[in-house]
């Protein structure tokens, strides 16, 4: 993590969720014996919740996609901050880009599956 990083760590399910205030989420799988396993660690874009097996694939897609709205990573995000809503899974977003982009993505992956 980084040095001025104030780390936050929750376990959902399987899955232990490591967040900082730079903007970094690391998502660690746990084996059955709740061990966690280094070779699942991905990075989750806080905005869009899309995880990356790398950081730089992380960057990129930052830079890609939320280049318009980079303010919101420095932020935290509540509940009521989530005002824009996917009409297909019921997810909201900070930000209408990103619920497109959302959308788009849900589109594709949904074309794919038929």
């Amino acid at each position: 993590m980084h040095a001025k990083c104030a780390q936050r760590n929750i376990t959902v399910g399987t899955f232990l969720i490591i967040t900082c205030n730079e903007s970094t989420t690391t998502i660690t799988g746990k084996s059955e014996n709740g061990k966690i396993g280094d070779e699942s660690t991905s990075v989750l874009c806080q905005l869009c919740r899309v995880s990356f097996k790398r950081p730089i694939f992380l960057k990129k897609h930052k830079n890609n996609v939320h280049s318009g709205e980079m303010g919101l990573f420095y932020k935290e995000i509540e509940e009521l901050n989530l005002i824009h809503g996917c009409r297909i899974c019921d997810e909201k977003f900070a930000s209408q880009n990103t619920l497109y982009h959302h959308m788009k993505r849900s589109m594709t992956l949904l074309q794919e599956n038929h």
